[in-house]
């Protein structure tokens, strides 16, 4: 979803989707609307997965402190790097909030993303939109080795 549709529209499809039992929904509103996440927790099923655009611990803090989300989408380079991602999984645990990190970059990303779920007890998912090891080669010769779906903590 990816916050293209306004909240009535989200509402919508969110019902619409849950006989089918969606892992969760990315980004089903814009961020800028903790009311709207509020309404739309309150009349959807569907696993929530939010926070891709927060900059900071604080940004999250309502979703956090309310149970807006299933999913911590914290981005370690918009959210001030791996200690600011710690913090915010740490929150995120004492309310049953799984991770999903949003990691679009590369292999700097994706290594400080691992780093960040090896370090928590509730992940949920880690996005990589490419194969480890499949881009940049030539910058970063060692890359997070990647075998049948899991990113490997070593060789």
């Amino acid at each position: 979803m990816h916050t293209r549709l306004d909240p009535a529209w989200s509402l919508e499809f969110c019902k619409s989707v849950e006989p089918y039992k969606p892992f969760l929904i990315e980004d089903p509103l814009r961020s800028e609307s903790p009311q709207s996440l509020r309404t739309l927790r309150r009349q959807t099923s569907v696993p929530i997965a939010v926070g891709e655009q927060w900059d900071s611990k604080w940004a999250f803090r309502q979703a956090i402190e309310e149970d807006l989300m299933d999913y911590c989408r914290v981005d370690l380079c918009i959210a001030g790097g791996l200690t600011e991602a710690k913090k915010i999984a740490g929150w995120c645990e004492t309310h049953y909030i799984h991770l999903a990190p949003h990691n679009p970059l590369g292999p700097v990303s994706t290594a400080a993303c691992l780093h960040l779920c090896l370090s928590s007890s509730l992940v949920g998912v880690q996005e990589l939109p490419r194969v480890s090891a499949s881009t940049l080669t030539d910058v970063f010769p060692r890359q997070v080795p990647y075998d049948r779906g899991y990113l490997l903590s070593s060789r």
